[in-house]
């Protein structure tokens, strides 16, 4: 698979799995039905895992050949994602009861707290590198893209300060949609913009990668 295609595959899965989790956020009677929360981990799942694949081939097909200087930044951009995806990968275990027993860390309320809120911070890094690094041409096309993406980044780090801070005070690991109406709805516009803006950096990193396949 080339980055191109894992690019189109990473921004139709957080367009599916934030769209579900957005509407379930309005209307969370839709979870009482086992089929459609076991439908939902299995997308989340399998959306993570090519969200992996994206930062693999982003490093081996472009840090390596193209951005020498921002390959530090994409190693910890795969390692956050990996960490993410043991999240989400211990859901399709607990909710599919898969006889299969994975670190006892994975099963801390600690874990599920802190790793979504570092791997923004990583990831936040990384696009900041990223953008520091460009020139030329692909200033004139990704500038704005990344900038984009900075920002989409940066409020989904003040969605997961919430859920950690809320952990640190009660003790209790709640994600936002399941904490009360008025924080689960009221975050929802936050959640709506950062995936437009993240969205639009899959989008326009997509066209670049295409205009660059089509001068070959």
């Amino acid at each position: 698979m080339s980055l191109k295609t894992a690019t189109l595959i990473v921004a139709i899965g957080i367009l599916l799995s934030f769209s579900i989790r957005i509407f379930g956020t309005l209307f969370t009677e839709i979870f009482r039905y086992a089929f459609v929360v076991k439908a939902t981990i299995i997308l989340n799942t399998f959306f993570i895992l090519f969200q992996v694949l994206f930062w693999l081939l982003f490093f081996f097909e472009y840090a390596s050949t193209k951005k020498q200087n921002i390959k530090n930044a994409c190693i910890g951009a795969i390692a956050a994602s990996i960490s993410i995806s043991l999240i989400y990968l211990k859901n399709i275990i607990l909710v599919f009861n898969i006889n299969y027993r994975l670190p006892f860390f994975l099963y801390s309320p600690w874990y599920d707290s802190l790793v979504p809120f570092v791997s923004s911070i990583i990831h936040l890094y990384f696009f900041i590198a990223f953008k520091k690094s460009i020139s030329g041409e692909e200033r004139k096309k990704l500038n704005g893209a990344l900038i984009s993406i900075i920002s989409g980044t940066s409020v989904f780090l003040i969605l997961h300060s919430i859920v950690l801070i809320n952990f640190l005070i009660s003790s209790e690991l709640q994600w936002l949609e399941h904490m009360p109406r008025v924080i689960a709805v009221g975050t929802v516009p936050l959640l709506f913009i950062a995936v437009l803006l993240i969205l639009n950096f899959y989008k326009r990193f997509f066209q670049y990668l295409k205009s660059i396949e089509n001068k070959m």
